[in-house]
């Protein structure tokens, strides 16, 4: 009724404001009708209604010569849209979940297509049904109009927020369980198996044939992981290393191993940050699963590709500098494709409060028979103090003999804030002593002091270093200033002066501009560099990305001499088990022009044929075989040795704790997906994935067939370490009933009594650990039933909304148990007065 009388006021207010409606008005019980006795109106109020539910009672409508024309912004406004903005005549608007551009421009419509009248612009219903709506139902009767928008409309969004944000809090609410490689003594790993077949022309038109060939094993050995391999032509194993990853809280490697020809014995120890500073350049290296192909991504752009060697990749590129961000997309050889994020800041090895920090490097010297050692700990006593102790010992060949010399470091570091965090800065004292007892290095001994700083987009960085004797630099002075002048352009200015022991001193500055700039596919960086010496250099780098299947590098570079050097590379940037390829060309004005092209073909993921072209050079034709084969099923495919089989075990978890307990049963017809890849378990709740590729974490995706089990109520998580076994236990989840009944053993009620007490009866039934609650009333014979529930402990409450009687409530803790005890799930509730 409220509706109605709204409505009617609604179109008296309109008449009377208008001074234009003419029609008499009559009413019924459901709507107020004009009556169409009277000449046809120019305006009409109609209900505005969106897939038939009413937004706006007051949408008006103009008519002329038998068309309507509808006004946009009244419409924006009904559906409650706000992307949108006016400009003179002219409506700008974004639709939908992609927030599609729109205008509405009166002069582009043609005439006869839109009215301009009052703030608002009314286009035809054509016009109006081509942006923004499926269909458009009019009737004019009921003074009515139905929209089927063509577009998600804010209503909607909301909904589908609502939606996913339930469903991302009921995802946030379940355990998650993580399952990676076990340590074992030992176990079968993998075996890579690559031998080649070559011809090779040679620059004097000789041909000869050659064949080389390798052996890489990995697998679990003494709780890590061992590699190595052997190089079946000149009968000698390569570097041989047990890793221990992700250990002392998962941040930290520990490595032993024999390296280089002399097999020299190596152990260190250190966080892996995914970069390194030498000298001024960074260099990004990152572990990744044997046989990838990794990207480097410069705001958004592919910037170089690298090739896995012993389980790294390693970037060497201009562009890398402090302060950025950038990306690996990493290609497994198994076809799955991994990003990670690499930020490039100086740290200077700060811990958090009460934090440790390693950084241990031990490597055997044969030569002179003696260790090399570099040994840091770092220990944060405050939020923004560290303090760094360490230990350096390294053998120094003096007057034809070894002798061991002999450092104690150490550090003090400190940052913090200024001007309410405006500014940031941070202090560094470094001391360095000899402590041998040689005379040789009694005067060995350094001490510097550093200031870094940051104020706004200014970077200043000064460095004062006075040292001992021994070394020939007395002293030295250090500044580095960097200037952000925009988000693409960075000054730097670097300056240095260095006296010496025999009262010299040696000067020297440089300053520059290096600038980048993308568009679309298109990366440009430009640099340009002078110093003292009047020595200039320009740099000019192109990296265009828009060919579909490879990246294309232009690099340039001249001096002020007038030498000029440019190379052209195209990489392929497609993955690809069957192709892939890379070519280079080279000019400079010192050098003849260069070119290589390595073309390779690998078949079904074993058989490879290639060649490799240099001009005036060496031309080589090769065939051969690459296989990887895990020893304890050889016949599975693999395609990386640094990978893992993942054993899944699916159980009945009859008490909801996510454990595989003794007394609990495997099912089986249990369907696990990785990826691509999909398994069924056998009755023995039994079943393996091979070459799970390491380094990389992946999520399980569980579906039982059988309709009483649920697998999705439980996350798993599973990331390999190196080759060997993963074990998972799936919990499948057994659905169970809780029947309840309430007994109203009251004296003196009837049956209609008992119906009204059963009626006011609100029943809440929570699980703290699963998160559960749902609330619902009894069901007027006293019965209520939970059907879509799980084994565990509940709490029942039972509470009387009525006021005819006092009634106790009930909080009643219930086990719902699966299996042969399933019949304790029917529970009687006695309501007392």
């Amino acid at each position: 009724m409220r509706k109605k009388i709204f409505l009617i006021l609604g179109i008296l207010c309109s008449s009377l404001l208008k001074a234009e409606v003419e029609k008499p008005l009559y009413f019924s019980n459901d709507m107020v009708y004009i009556d169409d006795s009277s000449a046809e109106e120019r305006t009409g109020i109609y209900t505005l209604n969106i897939k038939g539910s009413p937004v706006n009672y007051t949408y008006e409508l103009i008519k002329e010569n038998g068309n309507y024309y509808f006004p946009v912004i009244s419409f924006f406004q009904s559906i409650g849209m706000k992307n949108y903005s006016k400009n003179g005549d002219v409506i700008k608007y974004y639709l939908g979940n992609d927030l599609k551009e729109g205008i509405i421009n009166p002069a582009k419509l043609g005439k006869g297509n839109y009215i301009l009248e009052g703030e608002d612009i009314y286009i035809s219903e054509t016009a109006f049904e081509n942006a923004f709506a499926e269909r458009i139902d009019i009737n004019p009767n009921m003074l009515s109009v139905n929209i089927i928008p063509s577009f998600t409309t804010p209503e909607d969004i909301k909904f589908l927020l609502k939606a996913t944000e339930n469903k991302l809090k009921e995802e946030s609410n379940m355990p998650v369980l993580n399952y990676t490689n076990e340590r074992e003594l030992i176990d079968l790993g993998n075996l890579r198996v690559n031998l080649q077949g070559s011809v090779i022309n040679g620059k004097e038109n000789s041909k000869k044939n050659d064949w080389n060939g390798f052996l890489e094993y990995s697998s679990p050995f003494l709780y890590g992981n061992l590699l190595t391999d052997y190089d079946l032509k000149e009968h000698k194993f390569g570097d041989t290393k047990l890793r221990y990853s992700d250990i002392y809280d998962g941040n930290y490697d520990l490595e032993m191993g024999l390296y280089g020809p002399d097999k020299e014995k190596g152990l260190s120890f250190k966080k892996d940050k995914g970069y390194y500073e030498d000298g001024k350049n960074y260099v990004i290296t990152e572990k990744v699963p044997l046989g990838s192909r990794v990207e480097l991504l410069f705001g958004g752009i592919p910037i170089d590709i690298a090739y896995e060697e012993n389980g790294e990749v390693t970037f060497h590129n201009n562009l890398l500098k402090s302060g950025r961000t950038y990306n690996l997309k990493i290609y497994s050889p198994d076809g799955t494709i991994e990003e990670k994020e690499i930020k490039i800041t100086e740290d200077y090895n700060l811990q958090n409060k009460g934090q440790f920090g390693y950084d241990i490097d031990i490597r055997e010297n044969k030569d002179a028979k003696k260790y090399a050692s570099d040994l840091n700990v770092y220990y944060g006593a405050t939020r923004n103090l560290t303090l760094g102790f360490g230990y350096q010992q390294n053998p120094e060949m003096v007057e034809d003999k070894y002798l061991m010399s002999k450092d104690l470091k150490g550090q003090v570091i400190y940052s913090n804030f200024l001007f309410n965090n405006s500014y940031s800065y941070t202090l560094r004292y470094e001391g360095e002593k000899s402590i041998d007892q040689n005379k040789e290095f009694e005067k060995k001994y350094s001490h510097s002091v550093l200031l870094d700083t940051n104020i706004k987009n200014l970077n200043v960085k000064v460095e004062q270093k006075n040292n001992g004797e021994y070394y020939k630099e007395k002293n030295e002075q250090y500044l580095e200033l960097k200037y952000d002048f925009t988000d693409n352009i960075t000054l730097n200015y670097d300056y240095e002066k260095i006296n010496l022991y025999d009262d010299t001193s040696e000067t020297d500055y440089s300053y520059g501009i290096q600038t980048d700039k993308s568009w679309n596919s298109l990366l440009v960086s430009l640099e340009a560099n002078n110093n003292r010496k009047n020595e200039k250099e320009y740099g000019l780098d192109l990296y265009y990305t828009g060919f579909k299947y490879m990246i294309a590098k232009l690099s340039n570079k001249i001096d002020s001499k007038g030498e000029y050097e440019a190379t052209l590379k195209l990489m392929n940037k497609a993955w690809s088990d069957t192709l892939e390829y890379s070519f280079e060309t080279s000019y400079s004005t010192s050098k003849k022009s260069v070119y290589t092209l390595d073309f390779k073909v690998k078949l079904d993921n074993w058989f490879e044929i290639g060649t490799y072209l240099e001009k005036n050079g060496e031309n080589k034709g090769y065939m051969g075989i690459d296989k990887v084969i895990d020893l304890a099923n050889p016949l599975e495919r693999i395609e990386n040795i640094d990978s893992a089989r993942l054993k899944i075990k699916t159980f009945i978890d009859a008490n909801n704790n996510n454990k595989f307990d003794k007394d609990e049963k495997p099912t089986g017809n249990i369907e696990v997906t990785l990826g691509e890849r999909t398994i069924t378990t056998d009755e023995h709740g039994n079943g393996t994935f091979y070459g799970l590729p390491s380094n990389a974490e992946y999520d399980l995706e569980v579906n039982s067939l059988r309709p009483t089990l649920n697998g999705e109520k439980t996350k798993v998580k599973v990331r390999g370490t190196g080759s060997g076994t993963i074990k998972a236990f799936i919990p499948i989840k057994p659905q169970v009933e809780l029947n309840g009944y309430i007994n109203l053993d009251l004296k003196g009620l009837n049956e209609n009594q008992k119906i009204d007490i059963y009626n006011n009866l609100l029943i809440t039934v929570t699980n703290k650990e699963a998160k559960y609650e749902k609330t619902f009333y009894a069901d007027s014979d006293g019965n209520f039933y939970l059907t879509d529930i799980y084994p565990g402990q509940y709490t029942v409450k039972i509470i009387y909304e009525g006021t005819d009687y006092k009634l106790k409530d009930i909080d009643k803790i219930v086990d719902l148990v699966y299996g042969d005890n399933s019949g304790q799930n029917d529970v009687t509730f006695d309501m007392e007065e």
